[in-house]
């Protein structure tokens, strides 16, 4: 198992965001989280990323439990968190970005890397010396997965990467999405278009006020009446 979360929590200021959900990603499965807006999902990928603590709970990546692990660590295992608002750094170049990225790999593995990432996303490699600040949303959320790439990760975690952007962009980023992930990297997505989604992984739970209420295949998810009511329309 890549990664195994048992009956993990996260509270704010006392109030229980996640309310000990358990859920697991095999190594080179594609899953996604689906729920509403305050559901916990967003809170489960920042617990998992090490960006804010549990109250309750273990997880486990490729069979060490990394609860105490720091964020930074996180990522040199193989962890990667795309954050909801992409996070990228607007005043830096496209190529200083890419750098970020692979902070814990070295300039070796860069100058090898990215390479790779400007194939994927060749919009980039023509932009590459211009402030990361002036690029679209599509092409900043292009960027951050680049960015996210480079760090080598075996798990990419991907926080409503369509969010803001139009309707061709979102078709093109979940190509390039789906192109990644078959090269054998494992995927942990939040999206706010369910039916995406569910077409992109083999996968899926159903969150709800910080629990999870639902878990089966992407596929029987489609078809499922509590998802197609509440988030197929």
């Amino acid at each position: 198992m890549l990664l195994d979360v048992q009956d993990l929590s996260v509270s704010y200021d006392g109030i229980q965001a996640v309310r000990q959900i358990s859920f697991n990603v095999k190594q080179g499965e594609r899953v996604t989280i689906i729920g509403a807006n305050g559901a916990g999902k967003s809170s489960t990928l920042k617990a998992l990323a090490g960006l804010i603590k549990l109250t309750q709970g273990r997880i486990q990546f490729n069979g060490q439990t990394i609860n105490t692990v720091p964020a930074y660590e996180r990522v040199a295992l193989g962890l990667c968190l795309v954050p909801e608002g992409r996070g990228i750094f607007q005043r830096m170049s496209i190529e200083e970005n890419l750098w970020m990225g692979a902070y814990s790999r070295g300039v070796k593995e860069f100058n090898q890397q990215v390479g790779q990432v400007y194939d994927i996303f060749p919009r980039l490699y023509e932009r590459r010396s211009q402030n990361a600040g002036t690029l679209s949303g599509g092409e900043q959320q292009m960027l951050a997965i680049g960015r996210a790439l480079l760090s080598q990760p075996q798990l990419l975690m991907l926080d409503e990467p369509s969010m803001g952007l139009a309707p061709q962009m979102v078709d093109h980023l979940f190509e390039v999405i789906g192109k990644v992930v078959s090269q054998g990297v494992s995927l942990l997505l939040i999206e706010q278009n369910a039916e995406l989604a569910l077409h992109l992984c083999d996968r899926a739970y159903v969150m709800d006020t910080g629990e999870i209420i639902l878990s089966d295949s992407a596929k029987n998810c489609l078809t499922h009446p509590l998802v197609q009511q509440a988030y197929l329309g």
